[in-house]
């Protein structure tokens, strides 16, 4: 692929060569991937974040790279592959101070001024396991059971609804939302609806799937979102649920 000069390898030229099926090619990068993921898996352990965001040129290799070094971080991380944190590339966002300003990891029902903060008029059986707070913890695997598959259940309830306050006035400008996706034992909504504090509010479309639901809109300055007035598809499951609500934006500077 150099034509023989070896000063013209780089990384490039080695996943490449990789991709193609050269076995030399292939053994540097699973040696790669193995360091990188000791590396990150040492982070993992240590600091539990929620996400890893991985930045550099070498991210042009895409799910190439993330896919295989995914397996080393799984193998390496305690807990193993539950799947409760997971690498992805950084996207343009990510560098820009663009994040999700729902996130807290820490949030709990007794803690009244820490923020972010999640609180709903009904959580399944009152589980610690369909709370509130589970729809910002950054959990994303939206299937359904014990730890890490904890959602904000609503108990059947058709007037369920649940707050996210920032506890400040922020910028937002996009929400994703990922429902519980564990076909046929659960239900899914078709539209919900969403009112800030601006006294604005905004209906989202849902269908069927367990990929994220996005919904993109002019920037806006609120201090808090509810989202309520879910509407329930006509399958017969009773069971519909959310595991995580992102909500996009910047701060404000004050």
């Amino acid at each position: 692929m150099t034509g023989g000069i070896l000063s013209d390898i780089d990384g490039k030229t080695i996943f490449e060569a990789a991709k193609k099926g050269d076995v030399s090619a292939n053994e540097v990068v699973d040696r790669y991937l193995a360091d990188l993921g000791i590396g990150i898996a040492n982070i993992i352990n240590i600091f539990r974040p929620e996400i890893i965001i991985l930045g550099g040129r070498v991210t042009a290799q895409k799910k190439y790279l993330t896919d295989r070094l995914q397996k080393h971080v799984d193998k390496m991380c305690f807990g193993g592959v539950h799947g409760e944190i997971y690498a992805r590339l950084a996207r343009e966002y990510d560098v820009a101070g663009y994040r999700n300003l729902a996130l807290n990891v820490y949030d709990q029902h007794q803690i009244k001024d820490g923020y972010p903060h999640a609180a709903a008029n009904v959580e399944t059986r009152g589980e610690t396991v369909f709370a509130a707070q589970n729809a910002i913890d950054g959990v994303v695997v939206n299937c359904h059971g014990e730890w890490p598959y904890q959602s904000w259940g609503i108990d059947r309830k058709e007037d369920a609804k649940i707050k996210i306050e920032f506890g400040r006035l922020v910028e937002i400008d996009r929400i994703v939302l990922y429902t519980r996706a564990d076909f046929p034992h659960d239900n899914w909504w078709k539209s919900v609806n969403f009112t800030f504090s601006d006294e604005s509010e905004l209906e989202m479309e849902l269908e069927k799937s367990a990929l994220p639901h996005e919904i993109e809109f002019p920037a806006k300055r609120v201090s808090w979102l509810e989202m309520n007035h879910m509407v329930k598809s006509e399958e017969l499951s009773p069971f519909p649920a959310l595991t995580q609500i992102e909500v996009s934006g910047r701060e404000i500077k004050q």
